[in-house]
């Protein structure tokens, strides 16, 4: 059995300065940002323990497996990280992502007996193959996603290719696709939970802003939402660890001086009588006046621990505002850049809009502008006056910032705001009130996204979102549950009373290719947002008509399952999987509905017929000549 045990680590910073040259390869710890370190040290050992330990230990090695060779070959690693990092002008986060899962690949090859990867271009050729062959084994055998194997193959390709300078090394493998199967589009938090967030988010930052700005003293009523249903809408705030208990909290507070409920402090026989015991009178004594010093000292230091930690509290809460109302992802919005001059024409009260510009790294470092709407100016305002008073005179450079924890964060100044920040926040309204929802940031984004989409178009929505169509359609077009069960409800509704018993007649309709239209000539559509607006010209529109019907027969059964089989054998010639997906997806589900209630009346002849039309080809006559047509056209 291998005994791995600790080594000396020493922790770098990425990029280092040029020309440096680590003495010690495999003590090297490399921090890339906050959070985010990779142990590149431990791979001069070629056995290691497996996993990530902690940043201040570093991985567990079998020291009597240091290989001088690979101290050569990290150390160049780590010069060619450096490099990349100052030249290629992304996250220093995306960065570690690439070269985090290069390690993995490096621990997969000394697994694999493949540990002179780095010595030519023919043994890393071998080394990938030989892994992308095992990512696929772990597909299929359900051991990873196939999306996630095709993240590890490409960033582990790219980090190859670029420290061996080696083109062609994926020449003759076969690699993994990216399939737009397994994409789940980001869901839109229901309208109720997007309102309780946003109306505590408000509440938080007007409320402390109040508090820290305006200087007010202990204890404070904090203003709560009113669906909460608390006691003059209000919690009392007092300078402590336990700040606040809330009126339907079930834990008792270690302080009994704290009146929470009527924000003030107990005398000693209200304690006394609270607790149904006489207490000691010199301890109870000395817990009013410790709490009462309490109080007295944070209302003569208008900058105390307890002040600036609420104040951080409502930095997170209009973070989460600013996310809800531009809707753009969180790291573009923690590192928007902020200056004097752009805070002086917000707060020129003549000002109804302020355009927000920022860098998006993952689009080649373009310029994006995001827009923040007339109902979140005030808000902004408040934060901006909440940011000065936080900030105490000092310069930063982002409109979003943190103290961290404790007093040194105070001493060593702001830094960027990090996602534990917004976590924190999420955490104290859990403990405040445990239905809080969590809604994160991506679906803000999508909720953005789907209140311009249900408005305008995806087109329109792409545009304000700034990105693509693609991504439009594919990440962020899923709609509320609530909206979808809805639609899906209308939509149900409506196929019940599409299929008609057999020999049913109704007065005016009209034969055709799919079944009957009711009333020609007067197309409406069963629901909105369908792929084919329904207008008497084509077959696949009469399935959305509210007019169409079908008999439980065998004639019309088989119309619409002829009509199935052409539109699959013409479905290739979709321009997009977009396409696809918005038109011939949706117009295979409306056919499988209906076959689906077909079914109730005569689930066999549905089913018989299902196979002479699907396998033996024996179509309606109008399908069938449709099919010769396009087959002479050479389009089949």
């Amino acid at each position: 059995m291998v005994d791995f045990i600790d080594r000396k680590i020493e922790f770098h910073r990425v990029p280092q300065p040029k020309g440096a040259v680590l003495r010690d390869p495999e003590m090297a710890v490399l921090i890339f940002e906050e959070g985010h370190t990779l142990d590149v040290g431990a791979l001069c050992y070629l056995r290691r323990a497996p996993g990530r330990r902690k940043t201040t230990q570093g991985r567990r090695v079998d020291l009597s497996s240091l290989s001088q060779l690979r101290r050569h070959e990290i150390r160049m690693l780590i010069a060619h990280i450096s490099e990349t990092i100052a030249q290629s002008g992304l996250r220093k986060r995306t960065e570690f992502g690439r070269f985090y899962a290069f390690s993995l690949f490096i621990d997969w090859c000394d697994s694999n007996h493949h540990n002179r990867v780095f010595d030519d271009e023919i043994s890393a050729h071998a080394a990938f193959r030989d892994y992308v062959d095992d990512l696929r084994r772990r597909v299929l055998q359900n051991q990873l996603g196939n999306n996630t194997a095709v993240s590890y193959q490409n960033l582990t390709q790219g980090v190859l290719e670029d420290y061996l300078n080696a083109d062609n090394l994926c020449q003759g493998i076969n690699l993994l696709g990216h399939s737009h199967r397994f994409v789940e589009s980001t869901p839109v938090p229901d309208a109720k939970s997007q309102e309780i967030v946003l109306a505590w988010c408000k509440c938080l930052l007007n409320g402390i802003s109040e508090l820290v700005v305006d200087q007010k003293p202990y204890p404070f009523a904090l203003a709560v939402p009113g669906y909460l249903n608390w006691p003059n809408d209000r919690i009392w705030i007092f300078p402590v660890n336990s700040w606040c208990v809330t009126p339907d909290s079930k834990s008792i507070p270690k302080c009994q001086a704290y009146d929470y409920q009527n924000g003030k402090i107990r005398t000693a026989e209200e304690i006394e009588h609270l607790y149904g015991k006489p207490n000691w009178p010199s301890r109870t004594i000395r817990r009013i006046i410790k709490s009462q010093k309490y109080i007295q000292r944070s209302n003569q230091n208008f900058f105390s621990r307890d002040r600036i930690e609420r104040g951080m509290l409502a930095v997170s809460a209009f973070l989460v505002m600013f996310i809800a109302s531009t809707g753009c992802n969180p790291t573009q919005a923690k590192e928007t850049l902020w200056s004097e001059e752009l805070e002086n024409v917000v707060l020129n009260p003549l000002v109804e809009r302020q355009g927000f510009r920022t860098i998006k790294y993952r689009a080649n470092n373009r310029l994006v502008s995001f827009e923040i709407g007339v109902e979140y100016m005030p808000y902004l305002r408040r934060y901006l006056q909440l940011r000065k008073y936080l900030l105490q005179e000092r310069l930063f450079a982002y409109l979003f910032f943190s103290y961290g924890s404790g007093h040194i964060g105070l001493k060593t100044g702001p830094k960027l705001i990090s996602e534990s920040d917004t976590k924190k926040m999420f955490m104290i309204m859990k403990r405040l009130t445990p239905t809080f929802p969590s809604v994160i940031p991506m679906q803000w984004r999508a909720a953005k996204q789907d209140h311009v989409i249900r408005n305008y178009d995806p087109a329109t929505a792409a545009q304000a979102m700034q990105h693509s169509l693609t991504t439009a359609l594919r990440k962020y077009s899923n709609g509320s549950e609530v909206t979808q069960q809805l639609e899906m409800s209308r939509y149900f509704n409506q196929i019940e009373k599409v299929v008609l018993s057999k020999g049913q007649e109704i007065a005016g309709s009209e034969v055709n290719s799919v079944g009957i239209c009711t009333r020609p000539g007067e197309p409406k559509a069963v629901v909105d947002n369908l792929p084919l607006i329904p207008d008497c010209k084509g077959a696949e529109g009469c399935l959305f008509c509210d007019k169409y019907r079908i008999h439980a027969d065998e004639m019309d059964v088989r119309k619409i399952l002829s009509a199935r089989y052409c539109i699959k054998k013409t479905s290739h010639l979709a321009s997009s999987h977009e396409q696809y997906e918005q038109m011939f997806m949706r117009i295979f589900q409306r056919i499988n509905f209906i076959l689906f209630e077909l079914k109730k009346h005569n689930p066999g002849m549905v089913e018989k017929i299902e196979q002479e039309v699907d396998i033996d080809g024996e179509l309606d006559a109008f399908w069938s000549a449709k099919l010769e047509t396009l087959m002479e056209l050479d389009i089949l």
